[in-house]
């Protein structure tokens, strides 16, 4: 990847988003770009404050003290992890738990110079945008710890558990904000069309039958989704079991050869 720096540009005042975009839009203009951006990223203020707490270690400890005088447990605030996608989440869990911790501490003119105070500050509006991403993102956490397990098998739990994070969690209320209700909407299509929810499964003369997947035979397998209610192909999944059911004819096997000892014949 070629990277390369356009300016070093001085901004003048507070670093709110309004000045920030104001001087990146007089950047474009000048290096004639308007119509060539497709996206724009940044360190974001939550990675920029975990950093300096755990970089500081007078802030550190002052974070410390903080939390120990608002009786709340002593924790240092979480990093970001690259190749996990949840240490996002985690992050701003953990900033929402210790916010008046941080913000006593960034407050404080002995610990914090007000030019570090306010390149760190996040904004009441941010914050609010914070716990409504981390309620939202709840159930993904929740639904990847479980496909992650070792102990139970999860294939027949995929499909249920998508199907009810689109239905129930991703539902648009009339409360969400134009943010929450963006993320929502993307998502479930996203979903939709990953695991083929809600798709006209009609068979097409050219394609011929949808393949059913081991997933939904999973599911149909496992006593707690048999019913299949997420499935619009359930007569399908049923019959298509049925068949392999059918086919799996018992082999020819020499009885003799079936016959092994084990160590519990020999025990008992």
């Amino acid at each position: 990847m070629l990277r390369v720096t356009l300016c070093n540009e001085l901004l003048d005042g507070r670093a709110t988003a309004v000045n920030i975009a104001e001087t990146v839009q007089s950047v474009i203009r000048e290096w004639n770009l308007r119509d060539k951006v497709i996206a724009v990223v940044h360190d974001s203020a939550s990675r920029s404050i975990t950093t300096h707490f755990h970089k500081s270690n007078v802030a550190s400890k002052a974070l410390c003290q903080r939390q120990t005088q608002l009786q709340q447990n002593s924790e240092q605030l979480v990093q970001s992890c690259e190749t996990r996608w949840n240490s996002k989440l985690e992050i701003c869990e953990s900033l929402l738990r210790n916010r008046q911790a941080i913000s006593l501490v960034l407050t404080d003119s002995e610990i914090t110079t007000k030019a570090l105070a306010q390149k760190l500050e996040i904004t009441s509006k941010e914050w609010s945008q914070m716990k409504e991403m981390v309620t939202i993102l709840k159930p993904f956490q929740v639904a990847t710890t479980i496909f992650c397990s070792k102990e139970i098998p999860t294939l027949s739990s995929v499909r249920p558990i998508i199907n009810s994070i689109i239905t129930k969690h991703m539902l648009i209320l009339p409360s969400d904000s134009q943010n929450v209700r963006q993320f929502k909407i993307t998502a479930c299509s996203s979903l939709k069309s990953r695991f083929e929810f809600e798709v006209d499964f009609v068979n097409d003369v050219d394609e011929g039958p949808k393949p059913i997947s081991a997933a939904q035979i999973s599911s149909f397998l496992d006593p707690r989704y048999k019913s299949l209610d997420v499935e619009i192909m359930r007569r399908d999944i049923i019959e298509h079991v049925k068949s392999l059911i059918h086919d799996d004819e018992p082999m020819d096997v020499d009885s003799n050869e079936m016959i092994k000892e084990t160590a519990l014949d020999f025990l008992f």
